[in-house]
């Protein structure tokens, strides 16, 4: 998850499943943000975004993720530029998480 920035000026959705503690989404939830502020600078923010949710199988994609996947491949693969990329998304267990603490350079206001 740290090197999530390398891929800046590419198009990146990060998926996460907060219900295996193993896959460490404290970690990429931090990483994701801290990566975004790199799209954010060069104002291509709607290329970087996120969505870390529970209540899935391992390495499933679930239903409730289908429309952010969709929209990453409408705008970049397909070239549907009225695609909306503001993902954003992270459970409820890690919004209370301490970001600012590890980038306190950063914005945390992600819903």
């Amino acid at each position: 998850m740290t090197t999530c920035a390398l891929v800046c000026p590419r198009a990146l959705l990060v998926l996460g499943n907060t219900d295996y503690e193993w896959l460490a989404d404290e970690a990429g939830y931090v990483s994701c943000v801290a990566a975004r502020e790199v799209w954010e600078k060069f104002g291509i923010e709607d290329r970087m975004g996120f969505s870390i949710q529970g209540k899935h199988g391992h390495c499933q994609l679930p239903q409730s993720q289908y429309p952010e996947v969709e929209a990453f491949i409408d705008k970049f693969l397909l070239g549907k530029e009225d695609a909306n990329t503001t993902i954003l998304y992270v459970d409820e267990t890690l919004k209370d998480k301490e970001v600012q603490k590890w980038i306190p350079w950063a914005e945390t206001d992600f819903k």
